[in-house]
């Protein structure tokens, strides 16, 4: 519960769990220390539905602290005193203190969003002074009817439009006032500005606008914190619908479709909820009920834990034993036909009993990899490196040479925990690097096997003389220099260079701290499995050396562009230390406590960058936020699209600089005119899930797509470098083909029967890609050889758009020829010579565009 989340209403079915609460309260009388400090009459009420409105009623209303009179200095000492080991009730003056202490800048906020709202509603009005905010004949004023319906009258406050034009600057200065008259600053704001477009210095006053009415959206619920924080002192011990139990939740039982709860077990009774929720509740919180037995109850857990007698008591399961079941489980099902019959979904995927646990089999073909992060190398072919949850960081081909596809045993195993980044050295290929959580970095030589430990710690001697640690974020960067490879960078709070491909004794701290090193964060982090004030995403220019970008996940955006002597914080540049947004700001705004989750210095211009941000765990948003800064981060452009979709990743195309790709909570999308509009590229192959990355093979053009649950999926962009208004305004063009390789697929390793892993390799032979601007009657791709000889010719879609056809790197052969070929020949399809050949398309009988395109030889029989 926060001044940005607004209040939790009481509820008698969670809080109010029976009898013995509600009759504390009927004949409560307030602790004498406290009534010194506040006047407050006890609720009555003779039913529990009854004191639910009542307390529910006290909370919404903004007059409740002005009507009980409250002096919190005061309240607030005499309840640290009179109950100092109350620990909720010492949560409840902690956020109070917290709140009132920025109580000042949200009044004076709200008052400037006041008298512009209220301005809003008036300035079509002759008598008032819009500059002065005055009144200046009353005769001639009144709300314009656009706005009308903007606002809520009541009797209570303001009980019609008369009385809010008699009494409008004592109105103003009420910082409660749009919530008393239930007006939406961010609608009234949008609204006016479609009716007043035409008033340039009209529109400039609105500017500051969308801060002051974002702050507000965010702290409306701030009068609501402070009236249950309220509450919950002046009821002190006889109240405590919120109390905690101290390591666990306890389990409550209702057989009456929820209308009344039986406590089953505490934390107190040996065997019971102590082992409900072991490590972060908010992990985990879940209970599974079988449906053949109600009284048995699984919890999905780091083990799996099972109760027998409706939640009296519970026991571990041993599921997680050899050769059964991962740990970390998040889903049960139990077979409704069948209690025995078990599904549990994990970080190690999905599992299968049908003997209530006692023998296991993973389903191996279902892809269920939870990948963090993802990268390529530049081997032919190239390989795919990535981290997984619980599951460590692996290396694998993204294509070979077997015609069964890809088998598990064809990927290596990088030792670590919950694995991370993964990144190649393209120079010296010997040298990978990977991540672990929290920095646990590492560096092997794939030549000599030798692995040393990167993440750069104090010594002995530094925590002696009492150096800060080194803060890493779960998911950490390890970063190569895209000018060097062997200047590596991994970054805590700081950033962490080597120039020496990570060797130890050559790391440098390049900066300062980067974050915001909130020490209440810092202190909460401590306690948690959760990091703060730290950087979460790190690059350099790909155009100019030396540029280096950072963005933390406490909003700070940093960059450097002497190679880390001096830094920038971007951030404060728009910001004051409170969160205030500076006088003069051009362009957009972009946030001040959002998560950064990713910087990307464009490859094309030296001065541009793209960057993300997510609202998702600070502010729990949904909202996409998506800037570009074409002079260093002076001034912003949002190129978010109106999208509400946490990002998770972007990308630039290698080749074209138009086009953009977005990794989000929902999905991948792509932009062709940098952010102007963005479309799905999701489709049936690649679901909409949490992408949680991707990266270009610049080369091949090939997308990786990692996914949090899904697996990798790889998609072939190579006609994307072309994508042009010029292009798409032809009737038909035909893109560039890539240069297909003969790959010899000879390899036979691998099972071939039965149920098995095994991923599929891209089909044999090159897609062709055109362009119809409308449908056509006839399509026809035609491959001829250097001697202009038609080699094969095939019949491609005809709907418009972009469309492709196969060609698998065959000869036409006709059925005569094709009978007196040998077995072998038959088996290899006829396939052409490495060589040149040219592609034709042509539209309607209609030759449009010719093509080169070059056959290359499997590298390995050259």
């Amino acid at each position: 519960m926060s001044e940005k989340e607004g209040a939790a209403f009481y509820n008698r079915r969670n809080l109010f769990r029976d009898d013995f609460y509600f009759n504390k309260l009927k004949d409560y009388k307030i602790n004498p220390e406290l009534a010194k400090f506040v006047k407050f009459t006890p609720v009555k009420a003779e039913k529990l539905e009854e004191l639910e409105t009542k307390l529910n009623d006290l909370i919404k209303d903004p007059d409740f602290q002005k009507e009980c009179s409250v002096n919190w200095k005061g309240l607030i000492a005499a309840t640290k005193k009179v109950y100092a080991r109350d620990e909720e009730l010492t949560a409840a003056i902690e956020e109070i203190e917290k709140i009132l202490k920025t109580d000042e800048q949200f009044k004076d906020d709200r008052i400037k969003l006041n008298k512009l709202i209220l301005s809003i509603f008036l300035a079509d009005s002759p008598g008032f002074d819009f500059k002065n905010f005055k009144i200046t004949d009353r005769g001639s004023v009144s709300v314009k009817k656009d706005f009308q319906k903007s606002l809520t009258y009541d009797s209570k406050y303001v009980k019609d439009e008369a009385y809010l034009l008699d009494h409008l600057e004592e109105l103003a200065a009420d910082p409660e006032l749009l919530i008393k008259l239930k007006i939406n600053p961010g609608a009234v704001l949008s609204q006016a500005r479609n009716i007043y477009k035409d008033k340039k210095e009209f529109l400039e006053a609105l500017k500051e606008g969308d801060h002051l009415a974002t702050e507000f959206d965010q702290s409306k619920g701030r009068y609501q914190t402070l009236n249950r924080c309220l509450l919950d002192i002046i009821y002190g011990p006889a109240f405590k619908p919120m109390e905690p139990v101290k390591k666990a939740g306890v389990i409550y039982r209702s057989e009456d479709l929820g209308e009344s709860w039986k406590r089953m077990t505490e934390y107190k009774l040996v065997g019971g909820s102590e082992i409900v929720n072991q490590v972060e509740a908010g992990y985990y919180g879940r209970l599974v009920v079988d449906p053949n037995d109600d009284k048995v109850l699984i919890a999905p857990e780091t083990q799996i834990v099972i109760s027998r007698d409706a939640g009296k008591t519970f026991q571990f399961t041993n599921w997680e034993a050899n050769h059964k079941c991962h740990v970390d489980s998040r889903a049960v099902w139990i077979d409704p036909l069948n209690s025995k019959h078990i599904l549990n979904g994990n970080d190690g995927g999905v599992d299968e009993t049908w003997d209530g646990g006692q023998h296991w089999s993973q389903k191996e073909t279902i892809p269920a990899q939870q990948f963090y992060d993802i990268s390529v190398d530049n081997e032919l072919p190239y390989n795919v490196m990535g981290g997984t949850q619980d599951n460590g960081c692996w290396f694998g081909p993204s294509m070979n040479r077997n015609p069964n596809g890809v088998y598990p045993a064809d990927w290596l195993y990088l030792p670590s925990g919950d694995g991370f980044y993964v990144v190649r050295d393209w120079w010296n290929p010997e040298y990978i690097y990977w991540e672990s959580q929290f920095g646990a970095s590492s560096r092997m030589n794939f030549k000599t096997g030798q692995t040393i430990s990167l993440a750069a710690r104090n010594t002995p001697e530094e925590e002696a003389a009492g150096a800060e640690p080194q803060r890493y974020q779960w998911n950490a960067p390890i970063y190569l220099s895209p000018h060097n490879p062997g200047i590596v960078f991994v970054c805590s709070q700081y950033v962490h260079r080597s120039l020496s491909h990570g060797d130890p004794g050559t790391w440098e701290t390049i900066s300062p701290d980067l974050s915001k090193h909130d020490p209440n964060r810092i202190a909460l982090s401590k306690k948690t499995n959760l990091q703060y004030a730290t950087i979460y995403t790190f690059a350099e220019s790909p155009k100019k050396p030396g540029i280096y970008w950072v963005g933390t996940d406490d909003g700070n955006l940093q960059v450097s562009a002497n190679y880390g002597q001096t830094w920038t914080n971007i951030t404060a540049n728009f910001y004051d230390s409170k969160g205030k947004v500076k006088p003069g700001i051009k362009g957009a705004l972009i946030p001040y406590d959002r998560w950064v989750v990713r910087v990307l210095p464009s490859r094309f211009e030296a001065d541009t960058c793209y960057v993300a941000y997510s609202g998702y765990r600070t502010n729990n948003e949904d909202r996409t936020y998506l800037f570009v800064t074409k002079d260093l981060g002076k001034t912003w452009e949002d190129i978010s699209g109106g999208m509400n979709n946490p990002v998770n990743d972007l990308e630039e195309d290698p080749d074209n600089p138009d086009v953009l790709y977005l990794a989000t909570d929902y999905g991948l999308y792509v932009t062709f005119d940098r952010g102007q509009h963005w479309s799905r590229m999701s489709s049936n192959q690649v679901p909409d899930v949490v992408i949680s990355d991707l990266a270009i093979q610049p080369r091949d053009r090939e997308l990786i797509i990692a996914t949090y649950g899904r697996g990798v999926y790889i998609a072939d962009i190579y006609p994307f470098k072309e994508f042009s208004e010029k292009v798409f305004s032809q009737d038909a063009y035909l893109f560039n083909p890539r240069d297909p390789i003969l790959w010899q697929m000879n390899d036979r390793r691998g099972q071939s029967y039965g149920e098995f892993a095994v991923a599929s390799n891209p089909p044999l032979g090159v897609n062709i890609y055109y362009y119809l601007k409308n449908q056509a009657s006839k399509v026809t791709v035609t491959i001829k050889d250097i001697n202009n000889k038609v080699v094969q010719e095939l019949s491609g879609p005809v709907s418009g758009g972009l469309q492709k056809v196969l060609w698998g790197l065959n000869r036409k052969v006709a059925p005569d020829e094709m009978r007196q070929m040998s077995f072998e020949r038959r088996m290899r399809g006829n396939r052409v010579e490495p060589g040149l050949y040219r592609i034709t398309l042509s539209v309607n009988d209609k030759e449009i565009m010719t093509k080169d395109i070059n056959v290359l030889p499997d590298p390995l029989y050259k």
